[in-house]
């Protein structure tokens, strides 16, 4: 039955069962990120918390055999999807922060498995970067009035946040000053980005600001190629924070929220965590195995649609820890 319920909470994955091989369309008109209907949830320049979240959604749409390679933002699968998402994803950050999320017109991810790494990022680049970026100049230029901020994002919404670091925030130093940290959770952000971009820096810790946070969450042992976690990337146990294997228990976690049938249940010592340096991810050996999920695409035991979930109260902590450091270095809002 929880097995059933897990996958309830992995909507994004089921999508991907359900995709077609979209037909090559030209893209329709952008976004107008001035329209209250191009956010999922804008809080319109709100000074209520001194930090904001600027987050990039995972896959949310349910494509078929009509759809093309991209979707369009008043696509009804998107919308109850990107609802989902800020409920389940998002909200870990909503006692710090005052949040931001836009629509944006998302690749058919059956379309991005059947093209290479790099042909991916091609028409990532072509359509969802372009909307986000658009978004996120539009909350600078009219909602952040230099608040210091956090980047956060889970999947294909990872893939585009690793493209607005290569690109606008490359170009922007002065826009990357103000970001206390960025969680690019769910994809591979590859090691190799560090070299060939100065802007791109791994966290090391708990509380070092200005760098990236990332993970992928898979099962020990778990066996098959998973298309979002692809080797040498950054990843950082979510628990204790720490970047090389060392283990975090069970009652280390702050907790986990899990979505069962009855709606998001916290779960207390729920998860552990251990690095798998060879895979480049974060291993959980502690949860029920009626959690794990046989989706299309995913090697039994990858936890796609748990990268948050089982670490929802950890990553609510240290967004806070992190605020609380910048704070600290005299870095708020003068």
């Amino acid at each position: 039955m929880k097995k059933s319920l897990f996958l309830l909470c992995c909507l994004p994955l089921l999508w991907l069962g359900c995709a077609k091989t979209g037909k090559k369309v030209e893209p329709t008109t952008p976004p107008d990120y001035s329209k209250s209907s191009s956010w999922v949830t804008n809080a319109k320049g709100s000074e209520a918390k001194g930090v904001d979240l600027f987050f990039m959604l995972p896959t949310c749409w349910s494509p078929t055999d009509k759809d093309g390679t991209y979707c369009e933002i008043n696509n009804a699968s998107l919308i109850e999807g990107a609802a989902k998402m800020l409920d389940g994803e998002a909200s870990a950050f909503s006692e710090s922060c005052n949040i931001y999320i836009p629509y944006y017109r998302q690749l058919n991810i059956k379309v991005a498995t059947e093209l290479s790494t790099d042909e991916t990022f091609d028409e990532l680049e072509a359509v969802p970067y372009q909307d986000v970026v658009s978004a996120f100049q539009y909350y600078l230029e009219h909602y952040n009035h230099g608040k210091p901020f956090i980047l956060a994002s889970h999947s294909q919404g990872s893939q585009v946040g690793i493209l607005v670091f290569r690109k606008f925030l490359n170009q922007h130093p002065e826009v990357q000053a103000r970001m206390i940290a960025a969680y690019l959770i769910g994809y591979t952000v590859n090691k190799a980005d560090t070299v060939t971009y100065t802007n791109m820096h791994e966290a090391q810790g708990a509380t070092d600001l200005g760098r990236i946070i990332s993970w992928n969450t898979e099962a020990p042992n778990v066996e098959g190629e998973s298309f979002v976690c692809t080797g040498n990337g950054m990843c950082i146990n979510p628990i204790n924070w720490k970047t090389d294997t060392t283990y975090a228990a069970t009652s280390e976690s702050k907790g986990s929220r899990v979505k069962e049938a009855e709606g998001y249940v916290d779960k207390a010592n729920f998860a552990d965590a251990q690095l798998n340096l060879t895979r480049g991810s974060v291993q959980v050996s502690s949860i029920p195995r009626d959690y794990w999920s046989g989706a299309p695409f995913f090697p039994e035991g990858a936890f796609h649609g748990l990268d948050y979930a089982l670490f929802y109260y950890d990553i609510r902590q240290n967004a806070a820890d992190r605020i609380e450091a910048w704070n600290r270095a005299g870095k708020a809002k003068e």
